[in-house]
C-alpha cells in the first residue's frame, strides 16, 4: 500500500508540474515517510515506535508500472537499514530548536507521506457510528505538500494538505 501511495503521489506531482509547463524529464523528488520500527506482527495496540526514511519519487518516469517497480525496489532497500526511533533524536531541546530553525531551508525532502493503519472495525463516538476517518498530516518549513492515508473499517481514505501560497493549484 505504501509503494502504491508513493507511486500515485509521484504521478500526481508529474501531472501538477506538467500542467505548470515545468520540465520533469529525469526529475526525482524526495518524500519523508514514517516507518514502523516494530519487528513482530501483532494485532494488539503497542504504542508508537517509529522512525523515518526518505524515499525517492521518480517524477520523470512516464510509465506507471515502471515507476511502481522503481519505488518498490528503493523502499525495500531503505527499509532494511537500521534507524533510530524518531522520538529519541529530539529529546534534547538544543537539537529540537536547531531542527526547527533549519527546517525552512532544508533540502532533504519535498513532501511528507504517511500511511497509517486505523481500526479495522467500526468505532463509535458518543454512541453514534463513526462513518469515515481522514488523516491530517503536517507540513512545515519549506515543504509544500503532505499526503496521508488512513485505513478504517474496510476503507482507505486519503488526504492531501498543501501550502496555499506555494501550491494553490493542488
Amino acid at each position: 500500500v505504501n509503494d502504491v501511495l508513493l507511486t500515485a503521489l509521484a504521478g500526481g506531482y508529474a501531472d501538477l508540474l506538467g500542467r505548470r509547463g515545468e520540465h520533469i524529464g529525469s526529475l526525482v523528488l524526495r518524500a519523508f515517510v514514517p516507518v514502523s520500527l516494530h519487528r513482530e506482527d501483532s494485532r494488539s495496540a503497542r504504542g508508537n515506535l517509529d522512525g523515518g526514511m526518505v524515499a525517492p519519487l521518480p517524477i520523470g518516469e512516464p510509465d506507471h508500472v515502471r515507476r511502481l517497480h522503481r519505488i518498490a525496489a528503493e523502499t525495500a532497500e531503505r527499509k532494511k537499514k537500521v534507524r533510530p526511533q524518531g522520538g529519541i533524536l529530539f529529546r534534547n531541546v538544543f537539537i529540537q530548536r536547531t531542527f526547527l530553525r533549519l527546517m525552512p531551508r532544508q533540502r532533504f525532502m519535498n513532501a511528507y507521506v504517511a500511511n497509517v493503519p486505523g481500526p479495522p472495525i467500526p468505532m463509535y463516538f458518543a454512541g453514534a457510528p463513526v462513518l469515515e476517518l481522514f488523516p491530517v498530516v503536517p507540513i512545515m518549513g519549506n515543504m509544500s505538500i503532505g499526503v496521508g492515508a488512513l485505513s478504517y473499517a474496510g476503507q482507505l481514505n486519503i488526504t492531501a494538505v498543501a501550502d496555499r501560497d506555494v501550491c494553490p493549484d493542488l
